[in-house]
């Protein structure tokens, strides 16, 4: 019933004529079926974001949500697990006229419909610093999952700035996306920076169970 009251209120505003000044940052080329990815949003400022009307399709098989960097730049969070082509929309009223942007996204290259087993997408040239992820019931770890978080906690091969131990239960607002695309948990993220110095996440998988292997997986990842 959200879906369909939200897919209305964007045809409604829609229809009421509109200006483009909002844009969508979407990739030019397919992205990977089962992949996320970030869709920056550029022309709202803080007034319009609880007035924005979000929508997608289609639906089916798909997560977006809406939410803003570190720095404050809204985004949207996109998955699809089927290929195909997905439109999205924002849209919010403006002073004189209702603002909207559509991006098409196309997942997959059309060449087999089998899903990519592989969690761990190809990595970025992305330069700069890195930061761990670890998405974790913190209160429900088995021995040695505990074991490793109180490694991770005390390690110096680590930069313990830039080591986040996220409990999905109270998770900070913008660190939602993160829980949401984990997955499976235990799990651990490495993120990085593009050149705007937003978040790009390049590693997504399983937590390992030793400290050297998370370890490894920083360095594989340029940390």
């Amino acid at each position: 019933m959200k879906r369909l009251f939200a897919a209305l209120a964007l045809a409604a505003l829609m229809a009421a004529g509109a200006t483009a000044e909002i844009t969508i940052e979407a990739p030019d080329d397919p992205v990977a079926v089962g992949d996320p990815v970030q869709l920056y949003v550029d022309g709202l400022t803080d007034a319009d974001l609880p007035k924005a009307v979000v929508d997608h399709h289609p639906q089916e098989k798909t997560i977006v949500i809406p939410a803003k960097t570190w720095g404050g730049r809204p985004f949207l969070w996109f998955q699809a697990k089927e290929p195909g082509v997905y439109a999205l929309w924002v849209a919010a009223p403006g002073d004189e006229a209702v603002q909207y942007a559509k991006a098409l996204i196309t997942v997959g290259d059309g060449d087999d419909d089998e899903e990519d087993d592989d969690p761990d997408p190809p990595v970025p040239p992305v330069p700069g610093e890195r930061w761990i992820l670890i998405i974790s019931e913190t209160n429900r770890p088995d021995f040695r999952h505990r074991n490793l978080l109180a490694e991770l906690r005390t390690s110096d091969r680590l930069d313990q700035g830039h080591l986040w131990i996220v409990d999905p239960q109270t998770a900070q607002p913008e660190l939602a996306p993160y829980v949401d695309l984990a997955g499976d948990l235990p799990a651990l993220l490495i993120v990085g920076e593009d050149e705007d110095g937003q978040g790009v996440i390049l590693h997504k998988g399983p937590c390992p169970e030793s400290l050297e292997a998370v370890v490894d997986l920083l360095e594989e990842h340029g940390g």
